[in-house]
């Protein structure tokens, strides 16, 4: 059985007096991880959706990733990073890399392969440094079109930064989403029978979505989560709400989600 643990939206930052919110984003992730190292299951691999560090205004330095990268260093199991529109790629590049590091193929500038078991992993950078929305090139999207044409029924997983569909909350769907989402949604909709799912984070909010054969799923952040309410014109920050991370369960041909979550 493959098992996989996605987390995302960590937003480590500089510490300058008190951290926002009053939520220490490392102590948070320091103990998903541990949460995670716990359950005492073998898991595959963890897969980060993208802002690892940094804030809208705050930048994060080496410092950061290399405090992420001592945190993350503490998972039972390899991992990857997509980068998302916070986070400085060239620092997560260089800094930020699992001990059991998985060899991934680049398949265009923003697209990468992952092999783990007999799945297909696809990883997308839809990200552009401190811009909320998504973006991919057609180059791009001919890669994913053609991976998924190679990939067994049911056995193909995509994770990326940003949402695809419209998640009816309106500060959301008219800012945060991937700028040419119907293009992107077309090309899974025609690989469907490949494709479990695309997994996703940027919305700080755990969320299925499912259209024309197609599943998407979002993930809560590790640090605060937003409100996804009908109403909402603008960013909303829901204090209540959990910090978690989803466990991604694959046996016979068939997937389950469980949400761990730590209050």
């Amino acid at each position: 059985m493959l098992r996989l643990i996605q987390i995302s939206d960590s937003h480590l930052v500089p510490k300058n007096g008190s951290f926002r919110f009053n939520r220490d984003p490392f102590l948070q992730l320091k103990e998903i991880v541990g949460s995670i190292k716990s359950r005492g299951e073998h898991i595959d691999i963890v897969i980060h959706t993208g802002d690892l560090c940094g804030l809208k205004g705050i930048h994060a330095t080496e410092l950061e990733y290399l405090r992420a990268k001592e945190i993350l260093d503490g998972l039972p199991c390899p991992y990857v990073i997509i980068p998302g529109n916070h986070d400085n790629k060239a620092l997560l590049a260089k800094l930020v890399r699992s001990p059991a590091f998985r060899e991934t193929f680049k398949l265009s500038s923003r697209v990468n392969l992952l092999r783990v078991r007999d799945f297909t992993i696809l990883l997308i950078d839809t990200s552009e440094f401190d811009q909320r929305a998504g973006k991919l090139e057609e180059e791009d999207l001919k890669s994913i079109g053609a991976a998924l044409k190679d990939s067994p029924t049911n056995r193909a997983l995509i994770f990326a930064h940003h949402p695809v569909l419209p998640l009816f909350s309106p500060w959301i769907d008219e800012t945060m989403c991937l700028l040419n989402r119907d293009r992107l949604h077309m090309i899974l909709r025609e690989n469907s029978g490949s494709l479990i799912g695309l997994f996703h984070g940027h919305i700080h909010r755990e969320a299925i979505v499912s259209s024309e054969g197609v599943q998407y799923y979002s993930c809560p952040s590790t640090w605060v989560n937003y409100s996804m309410t009908t109403t909402a014109k603008d960013l909303a920050i829901e204090l209540d709400a959990p910090y978690g991370y989803r466990e991604i369960r694959f046996k016979d041909h068939l997937s389950t989600c469980c949400y761990g979550r730590r209050t």
